[in-house]
């Protein structure tokens, strides 16, 4: 019997991520004065809210790969799934 080959599967998957995720943070310039005028915010403080999270984000990508290579990927990217759904709630 042959054996299931997955790194397509692999592929496709982690350029759905890739291409969502990056659509998400392309369409906040679009969305930004709404969701100001929506929570009456100035488009200033929420320009902060986003600036705050890409700075985190890239800052914590040197630990998060060294974290990748020391330990099982299943386990970096669960914990990293459950903290990314802590913070959206």
């Amino acid at each position: 019997m042959r054996r299931t080959d997955y790194r397509w599967i692999i592929l496709a998957t982690g350029f759905a991520i890739l291409f969502f995720n990056g659509g998400s943070r392309s369409a906040l310039g679009l969305m930004l004065k709404p969701m100001g005028d929506d929570l009456e915010w100035s488009r200033s403080a929420l320009s902060l809210g986003i600036t705050a999270y890409m700075l985190v984000s890239a800052l914590a990508m040197p630990f998060v790969g060294r974290l990748a290579d020391r330990f099982d990927m299943r386990w970096v990217m669960g914990t990293g799934v459950v903290v990314g759904a802590v913070g959206v709630a």
